[in-house]
């Protein structure tokens, strides 16, 4: 450098300089591809972890950003397609779902959330009914087997069947109380319809009600020491089982099973833990 001209000495620098900052620019795109493929190997364990939110997380470290380059690959955007696999988003749900239950064909999706019920095309995503008539939270939705009925349970201490078809209320079962300490009392958790069609089980404190689905008279009210949580008919309806939750140790209690028809209780059973 001391034997060049200032001219040549200026250049020779610049070169120099070119020179590293082009190694730099190697070394930095190689340290970035490491850190990517470290991302999708993480990435790739959390999924297999069914930790979905890691995987996302993972993944949004590597999404492009404007003026820096792609390093996205198969891997990326198969793990992406992982986890944005659904079909549908519903956006307009709010107060938080307590219930789902697609209607008998696949076709419909009701949804409980806060005091309304609402009826789905789950093709379009587009609202078919809302079903405004209780005055507290909806806790449980359910279909009739032939689709044409839609019961739900409520904090307001009724169960209430509608028309699928015109979203008009057809029967209102009152003269219940609630299986969760930390609601009201009142609340109706849980209903479901027998596999003819023609009776509506409901759950609340420490009881479970079997109406006709028909004309709203009770046909039975079975009692128990513990509060049923979740209730169902077998597949020939004959028995209904459910399962409780004890309060004092918080834990699932028994599971029950009775003669649906009569109300006689046929067996007990442990539930698990």
């Amino acid at each position: 450098l001391k034997e060049m001209s200032a001219k040549e000495r200026e250049t020779e620098l610049r070169r120099i300089a070119e020179t590293e900052r082009a190694k730099a620019e190697v070394e930095r795109a190689r340290s970035q591809r490491f850190l990517y493929l470290a991302h999708m190997n993480l990435a790739k364990r959390a999924w297999d972890d069914a930790n979905v939110g890691r995987v996302i997380e993972l993944l949004d470290l590597q999404r492009h950003q404007p003026g820096q380059q792609d390093l996205r690959d198969f891997e990326w955007f198969y793990l992406d397609r992982l986890c944005h696999s659904e079909l549908l988003t519903i956006q307009d749900l709010t107060n938080g779902v307590r219930s789902l239950m697609f209607s008998p064909d696949g076709k419909r999706l009701a949804s409980a959330s806060g005091e309304t019920v609402k009826i789905w095309d789950v093709t379009s995503g587009r609202e078919i009914l809302n079903l405004k008539s209780h005055t507290n939270t909806v806790w449980s939705v359910a279909f009739s087997p032939d689709g044409k009925w839609l019961a739900s349970g409520s904090g307001d201490g009724t169960a209430k069947v509608w028309d699928t078809g015109r979203g008009t209320e057809l029967l209102t079962f009152k003269g219940q109380t609630s299986p969760i300490p930390s609601v009201s009392r009142d609340t109706v958790v849980c209903v479901v319809f027998s596999p003819d069609g023609k009776r509506l089980a409901s759950a609340s404190d420490k009881t479970i009600k079997v109406w006709d689905a028909t004309n709203g008279e009770q046909m039975l009210d079975l009692r128990l020491a513990n509060f049923p949580i979740k209730i169902t008919f077998s597949a020939d309806g004959k028995t209904l089982a459910c399962v409780t939750w004890q309060q004092t140790t918080e834990t699932f209690g028994q599971m029950k099973l009775w003669d649906a028809t009569s109300g006689q209780e046929i067996v007990t059973l442990r539930a698990n833990t």
